[in-house]
């Protein structure tokens, strides 16, 4: 499996990356295999919170893998259906092929929502 690119192409049009990013914003990231290209946006606020909230959680209705693929959910973006919004049956039949794909994407969704590399900490 490729790991999510962080590029501007693969797959998709420049047009239709323009149109993405003027929709979700510049932070989006790709994930590509086996002919499959999807793209998934920042978490906001109050998604984040509530996946923090469930992955916390004793509720067996919200075991960690669950609350993952939730979040995946929430932010994918790309392809779109007819109707033009995310097609999250495509989504959801790659997931149940690929299950693994769900942490890498997971992963880069995290860092591209703050809790990444990018972010410095250290003592003062």
């Amino acid at each position: 499996m490729q790991i999510v690119e962080r590029t501007k192409e693969g797959g998709l049009t420049p047009d239709k990356i323009l149109e993405l990013k003027g929709k979700h914003g510049a932070d989006l990231v790709r994930l590509v295999h086996a002919g499959h290209v999807l793209v998934f946006r920042k978490a906001s606020m109050p998604e984040w919170s509530r996946f923090v909230q469930q992955i916390g959680t004793d509720d067996k209705r919200h075991n960690r893998l669950s609350v993952m693929k939730r979040l995946c959910q929430d932010c994918f973006v790309y392809p779109e259906g007819a109707d033009g919004r995310p097609d999250i049956a495509t989504l959801n039949s790659f997931f149940d092929q690929y299950p693994g794909a769900i942490s890498i994407a997971m992963g880069e969704i995290s860092e591209i929502s703050g809790g990444g590399e990018t972010i410095e900490t250290g003592k003062l």
